[in-house]
């Protein structure tokens, strides 16, 4: 019979069957429950200042441009736009 020892699991696989238990500490439950509030408020912080983000970011609207000229002309010119500018991605042509 072998005797099951550090040395028997770590050269036969065999697990150390007389090795000590550990035991879970008596504070170990509430500095969990502590652990998942903490992580919960965070989650909960996290998502306001992302709806809040995504609402704020609807509001921005673009600006209406039209084509100043009766002919042709360069469309990369922003004097050739209203406003002076050429319209960005958000604007209304």
């Amino acid at each position: 019979m072998i005797r099951k020892n550090s040395v028997t699991e770590l050269f036969l696989g065999l697990p150390d069957l007389y090795a000590s238990v550990t035991l879970i500490k008596p504070g170990t439950c509430n500095e969990v429950k502590r652990f998942k509030c903490i992580t919960q408020t965070l989650i909960h912080k996290c998502a306001l200042v992302l709806i809040f983000l995504t609402l704020l970011s609807s509001v921005s609207f673009g600006a209406v441009k039209t084509w100043q000229l009766a002919g042709g002309g360069s469309w990369v010119t922003g004097i050739n736009w209203s406003g002076g500018t050429i319209p960005l991605a958000n604007d209304d042509i």
